[in-house]
């Protein structure tokens, strides 16, 4: 019997929560309130690496890869759109690139202005409806297939803009572009 309980292994350690793997950084005073401790370099570093992962991770997008690539396709879409529009505005010169696949113009793309996101929202969906081809060989684009570019609008607002309008707002500012 002695020989079986031998073979089974120890429980594992516990592991430590939030708080108790904390308390190192810490020191209760005399009045009762928690203070500071001095950091020491292991800690130092614990801190920074939980900075970099941080930094790091602020461009991890998470999907399936077949959303990222749709997302991917209707911001590049909406790039191409928004400079043909300046083309037409007459105002190339404040492109900093000609690119769709480059976010370097996307502060002029992304206005935090609020009328005038829905109005480039409207100009992209417009522009796009008639280039877009139908699955069948004939007919007409779906409804769905426009709605998903509004859909990916919405991603590409909270990713950029401080604001982000809900769906049923960008629904009713952009429904007459459909």
């Amino acid at each position: 019997m002695a020989s079986l309980l031998s073979a089974v292994a120890p429980p594992p350690a516990p592991t430590l929560g939030f708080f108790e793997s904390t308390e190192l950084f810490f020191e209760l005073g005399e009045d009762g309130v928690s203070r500071f401790r001095e950091l020491n370099n292991e800690q130092l570093q614990e801190l920074e690496e939980v900075d970099k992962t941080l930094e790091e991770s602020r461009e991890f997008r998470v999907g399936a890869t077949s959303t990222l690539a749709r997302l991917d396709l209707h911001l590049n879409e909406y790039r191409r759109a928004m400079i043909l529009r300046f083309r037409l505005e007459n105002k190339v010169d404040e492109l900093l690139s000609q690119d769709s696949r480059t976010p370097d113009n996307d502060q002029l793309f992304f206005p935090n202005n609020l009328e005038q996101m829905y109005d480039n929202i409207r100009w992209y969906l417009t522009i796009i409806c008639p280039k877009l081809r139908p699955r069948k060989k004939e007919g007409v684009v779906k409804l769905p297939t426009l709605v998903s570019r509004r859909w990916s609008m919405l991603h590409w607002l909270k990713m950029y803009l401080d604001w982000s309008p809900n769906y049923k707002q960008l629904q009713a500012k952009t429904n007459q572009a459909l």
